[in-house]
């Protein structure tokens, strides 16, 4: 059966899907919202006292929000660089515990962890295969969270520009987040039920942050791409035109995904 439309990267691809990127990535991705840790205690009674799984972890930057919570926090991530920015950037919790691994195969013990996570992540994975090793590494009454960052749509303001630069410069380009998923077999993923929440979210990005939010991307071209130059100068017309006091600031929705398996 097949879950969902998603990727299922092979080890290979896994490892090497966001090298070169990971420094864009950390100072550039929106975080997430600390409305999030206040949805999870209203919904599933989420405690600091529970062990999280972040799966497709990557430099982090959804761990931080758990580890600010209190809680455990094995970062499972297959890509080194991006493991290796996370060390750095969560140096100050003694409860944050790199793991090199991916969301087929984690490296985590059975009925280990009470909550899975999975932070603009999930659509890279083998879901069947995901789901098997969700279920095995799951206390049994253990909770998945799978959220992702969505651009807000619009027709004028940056958030219609930076979508406009990105389907008009990038061929590997999709869509923002959580939109690239066919949700319809999310109700045989989430075997148990689930429920889907919608949380306000923004990032606000100087120029150099609006160019690393770009080159962050999976579908970023390269700076030896023959239309790089040209890509950087339509990013900062964007930025010129829709500044304030040196910042631009881009509208999301951080839609969450939470169910049992």
């Amino acid at each position: 059966m097949v879950y969902l439309q998603v990727s299922g990267l092979n080890d290979r691809e896994a490892k090497d899907l966001f090298r070169g990127r990971s420094e864009y990535y950390n100072r550039s991705r929106p975080g997430y919202p600390p409305s999030l840790i206040n949805l999870l205690r209203d919904r599933i009674s989420f405690s600091p006292s529970w062990n999280v799984a972040d799966i497709g972890s990557g430099t982090g930057i959804l761990s931080k929000l758990f580890l600010s919570n209190g809680n455990t926090v094995f970062g499972v991530e297959p890509n080194e660089e991006m493991r290796a920015v996370s060390v750095s950037f969560l140096g100050e919790y003694h409860d944050f515990h790199p793991v090199s691994g991916a969301g087929e195969q984690t490296g985590l013990e059975d009925n280990s962890v009470d909550l899975i996570s999975c932070g603009q992540s999930f659509h890279w994975f083998d879901t069947n295969k995901a789901a098997r090793e969700f279920k095995r590494i799951l206390k049994p009454e253990g909770y998945v969270v799978l959220v992702w960052n969505d651009r807000l749509p619009g027709d004028k303001g940056i958030n219609a520009e930076y979508e406009k630069i990105c389907a008009s410069y990038s061929p590997k380009y999709h869509s923002s987040g959580s939109t690239v998923l066919n949700k319809e077999g999310f109700g045989a993923f989430f075997s148990r039920g689930y429920e889907e929440h919608a949380l306000g979210n923004f990032q606000n990005l100087d120029l150099d942050g609006l160019k690393g939010r770009y080159l962050s991307a999976s579908y970023a071209i390269s700076h030896e791409n023959e239309r790089y130059s040209e890509l950087m100068n339509s990013l900062e017309e964007a930025f010129r035109a829709n500044e304030t006091d040196g910042y631009v600031r881009i509208e999301y929705e951080t839609r969450v995904f939470l169910g049992q398996i």
